[in-house]
């Protein structure tokens, strides 16, 4: 028999950062003091870095700048990016990485020509401002067709790295930068149909190594906009690239591009986006992208012409200070099972129409509750009314998901618990509604 763990204490919540790393970028600006503007003579307190996300959304950091001239930025990280590191006027292109600790430092006066880089990364932003004046001094005057001139930007950049060590993940997204950067420039100068489905083939739209890149990223809209093109049919844009991206891309590249134009349905307020969810979340399998869509899943604005079902009732929570002992009180003297959940699980919705007759089946003592740890109330009334999810509905407050967390050591959905008539825990992990022997668990439950 499991342990027993009596209800009614509050506990603390522990939260960690899964997936992503801390980055911090430092240094000291030498002559800090001020800089000219149009707007004549200024201070500078601050610097700022900037880069754009997987979806392309701008992210920005500010770090202030002491008396002294030190300034760091500290945040986390998911997938190596190209930052901007803006002071004043001025801006240095930045390549960082998760878990990175890099050092800039530089005159205010003069930034370009004084950048030093050291710490993690040196070698690699050390490339941009070598390669610059490379092609400034070795290519601009040859006049070069596209094609060789990408040739010898590669040639150039396995030379360097030959001589200066670099991470993998940047020459991957260096290689990728200046092979798909050409790539982009080829299809906007193909003449024909013909001519561009050459460089789709030569330039290959499913390449897990290049995800991390932004002309990559560009290479494959490109890729999926001409599909879209040729066999949209006059069909709604963002359905359309779904079922395109599915069908056509593969790997890392089909998870990245099925992210992006998820998110774009999203914000369309598409009345089907539940169901897109529900397909995205079965193909994509990468925790950082997953977990950009499951929050704004939870946060967009969908409104659904189905109606909650009448033998099903709703209580928000979120904007009380109820406890769990609190929710649990009135079903005391019943078994009670707990069904946590959130609209964008799948297989918590296919479960739910399982648990929904244990009540009956067990002669009406057993109360089955679901509790949904949805961020917004809007999803979680959608996912009710759209998947007609009758029974009784919590969607719960900041104390009664720490207190969850900690005594059901429940971290994901789905999670089900059994409570007994007194109140106490029995089954901390219980089995889930489709599992045969959780039928006689509960009768065991029942028993004593």
């Amino acid at each position: 028999m499991k342990g027993l763990v009596l209800l009614g204490f509050s506990m603390l919540l522990f939260v960690t950062v899964g997936f992503t790393k801390s980055v911090s970028i430092s240094g000291k600006i030498n002559n800090h003091t001020y800089s000219i503007s149009s707007g004549g003579i200024q201070i500078n307190t601050s610097a700022k870095l900037s880069y754009y996300n997987i979806l392309g959304t701008f992210v920005e950091e500010e770090g202030l700048v002491t008396n002294s001239g030190t300034y760091s930025f500290s945040f986390f990280l998911k997938e190596p990016t190209l930052a901007q590191l803006t002071y004043g006027p001025d801006v240095l292109d930045v390549f960082i990485e998760p878990g990175q600790r890099v050092v800039i430092n530089f005159d205010a006066v003069a930034i370009d020509d004084t950048k030093e880089f050291s710490g993690d990364g040196k070698n690699a932003n050390n490339y941009f401002y070598q390669a610059e004046i490379f092609y400034i001094a070795e290519l601009a005057h040859l006049g070069l067709s596209a094609k060789d001139l990408m040739s010898r930007k590669l040639s150039y950049f396995e030379s360097y790295v030959e001589a200066y060590p670099v991470s993998t993940k940047f020459k991957n997204w260096a290689r990728s930068e200046i092979k798909y950067g050409y790539a982009n420039e080829a299809l906007l100068t193909a003449g024909s149909d013909d001519e561009k489905t050459k460089i789709y083939v030569q330039y290959n739209v499913s390449n897990d190594k290049a995800v991390t890149s932004r002309q990559f990223l560009s290479y494959v809209d490109n890729y999926i906009s001409r599909l879209y093109f040729l066999y949209g049919n006059n069909e709604p844009r963002w359905p359309k690239y779904f079922d395109l991206t599915i069908t056509n891309l593969t790997g890392k590249s089909r998870e990245l591009y099925l992210t992006k134009v998820m998110a774009k349905l999203l914000n369309s307020q598409n009345d089907q986006s539940t169901k897109f969810y529900i397909t995205y979340d079965e193909i994509v399998k990468n925790p950082y992208y997953s977990s950009l869509i499951r929050r704004q899943y939870s946060k967009a604005a969908i409104y659904y012409s189905a109606d909650v079902p009448k033998n099903a009732t709703l209580d928000n929570l979120q904007s009380k200070s109820t406890t769990i002992s609190q929710l649990l009180e009135p079903y005391r003297g019943k078994l009670v099972y707990i069904d946590f959940w959130a609209s964008w699980c799948k297989p918590c919705i296919d479960e739910m129409n399982k648990s929904r007759n244990l009540k009956w089946k067990h002669g009406g003592q057993v109360e089955v509750i679901y509790i949904s740890l949805d961020n917004g109330e809007k999803a979680w009334r959608a996912a009710i009314a759209n998947n007609k999810l009758s029974g009784k509905h919590f969607l719960i407050n900041k104390y009664i998901r720490s207190e969850a967390s900690q005594l059901f050591n429940m971290f994901t959905v789905p999670h089900y618990v059994i409570i007994d008539k007194q109140g106490a825990i029995v089954d901390a992990n219980a089995k889930k509604p489709s599992d045969p022997q959780l039928g006689e668990d509960i009768k065991f439950f029942m028993s004593y």
